[in-house]
């Protein structure tokens, strides 16, 4: 699965060099002509041109979720947890055709540049004082001196140092909850001390934590019924143990994010690849699915239970159908209300 950023297009090169039959690799991509916000074609072929890879591309501009409703009902197990089925199973279905056996994703290498902010600590905590005078100089010319104190990275030089406690008020920060759902979050919170061990909590909570074994192994399900096999190679035991223990300086330098992978990648993938900074979403194909052409059906949906709120507030969700643009968060909890409408009629139905 070839899409325009770094987290697929590093699995490229290890998979032409151990492909065992020596056979052309496959690139599949989807892609937009409407919608060309998420569009990524300058950036695929650009690698498929580097390594002679065999491309298979399919428009997606009207793969919006929620279209094909039936695809919701597949797996028993589990609420469905992506909102973008309509395209995983056009993936899917186009790589069984073509007599593909093994899908590589990039899946989880974003869990691994979590907790960069921690950047100016570690130089810090390492002595590196001559490259924390240069971030501190870029970070005011970037944001203004009087901007410094509210950047996060400043802001965790303090706490390193303990003259500041922060506190995130979990309150301010998920009003879209419900007050039961605050409690039980709070609960998490407090269990997440259990990463305070590694050099970087934030980084260790997003590695290996349970949210990314569950998005793999659910995923298999689906996969199953085209007779494929998934590899996450980001899941690989040796990556994580190498990034538990990098220091947060060798993932951002001065603007450039996964620092330390584009300068691994350096002449393995295309240089416009390597200077890429912002990622390109499917934010616009979400909203054209859940926030236009399927408002009424959703509406019917969660007027159909009212199981639902007790773990999200009622009135952020129906604000958040009413606006066109969707808004974060609050956005794809709109999604995971119907996920579990469905699931618990579907487990009820069968």
């Amino acid at each position: 699965m070839l899409s325009g950023g770094m987290d697929s297009s590093s699995i490229v090169p290890f998979a032409v060099k151990h492909n065992p039959h020596k056979k052309k690799v496959r690139a599949i991509s989807w892609t937009f002509n409407r919608l060309k916000e998420c569009d990524e074609r300058e950036y695929i072929d650009k690698t498929v041109l580097m390594y002679d890879l065999k491309k298979i591309q399919f428009n997606a501009d009207t793969l919006w979720p929620l279209r094909d409703k039936e695809l919701y009902f597949l797996n028993p197990s589990t609420p469905q947890e992506n909102g973008f089925r309509e395209i995983k199973q056009k993936t899917y279905s186009l790589c069984s055709q073509n007599g593909s056996r093994l899908l590589f994703n990039g899946w989880y290498s974003d869990c691994y540049y979590a907790g960069y902010d921690y950047w100016l600590s570690d130089l810090l905590k390492d002595c590196k004082f001559k490259r924390f005078g240069s971030d501190i100089k870029w970070l005011i010319k970037e944001n203004g001196l009087t901007e410094l104190y509210t950047n996060q990275p400043f802001r965790k030089i303090f706490k390193f140092l303990r003259f500041l406690k922060l506190k995130e008020n979990i309150y301010d920060q998920y009003d879209w909850l419900s007050e039961y759902s605050k409690s039980q979050l709070y609960e998490s919170l407090i269990s997440q001390e259990d990463y305070n061990y590694f050099p970087n909590p934030k980084r260790a909570l997003n590695m290996l934590s349970t949210t990314g074994f569950f998005g793999a192994s659910s995923e298999h399900f689906h996969l199953s019924n085209h007779s494929i096999e998934l590899d996450c190679p980001y899941r690989d035991i040796r990556l994580t143990q190498f990034m538990l223990n990098i220091p947060s300086y060798q993932l951002f330098n001065k603007g450039t994010i996964k620092y330390i992978a584009k300068n691994a990648m350096r002449n393995l993938l295309p240089p416009e690849i390597l200077k890429r900074n912002s990622p390109t979403l499917l934010t616009p194909l979400y909203n054209l699915g859940l926030n236009k052409r399927e408002v009424e059906y959703i509406r019917t949906v969660l007027n159909s239970s009212d199981e639902w709120t007790r773990y999200v507030n009622k009135k952020e969700v129906y604000a958040t159908i009413s606006n066109t643009k969707g808004r974060g968060r609050i956005a794809l909890a709109v999604w995971q209300c119907l996920s579990f409408i469905a699931w618990l009629k579907s487990v009820r139905d069968f």
